[in-house]
């Protein structure tokens, strides 16, 4: 099957719809979601609505998605990122909060695993370095597991636990041949909020019958976005580093 995989959609509407098109346009069968759909961004009611009607989801929870319930994660998060926790509080449908928390913290597929996090912490804990790789190693079964929360896509991979490789993804579009017999961390970077230094929305694409994984960026409208962050009060911190995807 073909999956898009996606990650920290971040209520920005207008990413997360300039992602799904051309995933639709890559003939996508299913998607992979590796938590936060709200946080940050000003549209969550709207991007909840939209994620949880996708056919064939699996979907996993993020730390802001957590943080709706468990209001001890917030000691956690920057000033600037608690507006918009609350304007996702205040604007969530019932319905729509219900789904994100109640939301797993980690997902077995037949064919991938997903955390936001980490295994030992699926979600406060972001996994980017090799030492993590091997202390999450036993904790998860198969050949690929999917993770977000970094907004930063790369690719780790071993073949043993013990020579392990991290590469981050420099060519859009170029297919990468999956090694049968190593085992695979992917993180497809950041919908709503990008921090590579590439403003355009990010996400992948996974074929689970050829092994192969490949790295999608779409432009969206980054000043509208803007704009209804500014007339929602949020900081200018975090407006402004949509432009500048860092």
């Amino acid at each position: 099957m073909r999956y898009g995989v996606f990650s920290d959609a971040h209520a920005n509407l207008e990413a997360l719809r300039a992602v799904l098109a051309k995933l639709e346009h890559e003939k996508v069968q299913g998607y992979i979601f590796c938590g936060d759909m709200i946080g940050y961004g000003p549209q969550p009611d709207e991007c909840v609505g939209v994620i949880k009607k996708l056919p064939n989801l699996a979907a996993v929870m993020g730390n802001h998605d957590s943080a709706l319930n468990d209001t001890s994660l917030l000691n956690f998060f920057s000033p600037d990122s608690l507006p918009p926790l609350r304007v996702a509080n205040e604007e969530l449908s019932k319905e729509n909060f219900r789904f994100v928390s109640s939301l797993p913290q980690t997902y077995t597929g037949g064919h991938f695993h997903v955390v936001h996090g980490s295994f030992l912490d699926p979600i406060k804990e972001y996994w980017i370095t090799k030492q993590q790789y091997k202390a999450n190693y036993d904790l998860w079964k198969g050949d690929v597991c999917f993770v977000g929360h970094t907004h930063i896509p790369f690719i780790m991979h071993s073949k043993d636990n013990q020579e392990i490789r991290i590469d981050l993804f420099t060519r859009e579009e170029a297919e990468i041949q999956l090694d049968k017999n190593a085992r695979y961390v992917i993180n497809p970077g950041s919908v709503g909020q990008p921090r590579d230094g590439d403003n355009r929305a990010a996400a992948g694409v996974y074929d689970s019958e050829k092994n192969t994984f490949k790295i999608i960026r779409a432009e969206y409208d980054i000043e509208r976005t803007q704009y209804l962050m500014a007339s929602k009060g949020f900081s200018n911190r975090i407006i402004e580093r949509l432009s500048t995807g860092m």
